[in-house]
Parts: structure tokens; sequence; C-alpha cells
């Protein structure tokens, strides 16, 4: 088990032993999402758990956009789109290694990698 202080707020998260997560993020409604090894895991804020979706590859980032679609780079430079209502689709690739992506104001994606390279992707 991993406690995370958030402010006033401590939250356990309760991993698989096999599990590390590379990546998470929580919504406006205090779900946390974790990413890692070929998933993403919804844990709710009353100790649910519930798997949001799998892939065939090491998911390495989370994103989070203001209408709550959840967006997953994978190993594979795949960038996925996780929607509120379920599902999983592809919305493009990545640039060659990135590592790392937010969601922009306008809803845009910046993803970036380690030789500090950015690239603008507008699901």
């Amino acid at each position: 088990m991993r406690a995370f202080k958030l402010a006033l707020l401590t939250v356990f998260i309760l991993l698989p032993s096999y599990a590390e997560a590379s990546s998470m993020l929580m919504d406006r409604h205090g779900n946390i999402y974790t990413a890692g090894q070929d998933s993403v895991v919804c844990h709710t804020p009353d100790g649910n758990r519930m798997e949001l979706a799998r892939f065939d590859s090491t998911v390495l980032d989370l994103a989070i956009s203001r209408q709550g679609s959840i967006f997953a780079l994978d190993a594979n430079g795949v960038v996925w789109m996780l929607p509120p209502e379920g599902g999983k689709q592809p919305v493009g690739r990545s640039l060659g290694n990135a590592k790392a992506m937010t969601v922009d104001r306008d809803g845009n994606l910046i993803l970036g990698n380690e030789n500090g390279e950015f690239r603008t992707l507008r699901p």
C-alpha cells in the first residue's frame, strides 16, 4: 500500500504487488487514476477500483481534459483517449520517444520527450 498526502487529505491506494504506477492523476470528483504495466485503473474516493482499459504495452503517462476524458501515452508512442462514457480510441502518435504529456487550456495535448522537444496534438 502507498500513501499520498494531498493538502489535508491522505489517500491510500492499494496496488497489486507486481504493479508500479508510472503515472497518477486526480479528477475534480476525487477519483485517482493510475497507469502502469498495461492498464489504466480508476480508484474512487469510496475505495472501489475499476480497470478502465488494457493496452499492448506499458502506459507511460496520463493526462485529463476539462471534459473528463483521460489520455494515455503508451510505450509504442500511441496516444489513446478514454472518454467518460467508456471505451478507448487512438487519437494520434507521439514524437519519437515521448515520455510525458499534459493538456493545455484549449484542450490540446502537449507531448514532451527526454531531449526537451515538444509536440502539440489536437485530439
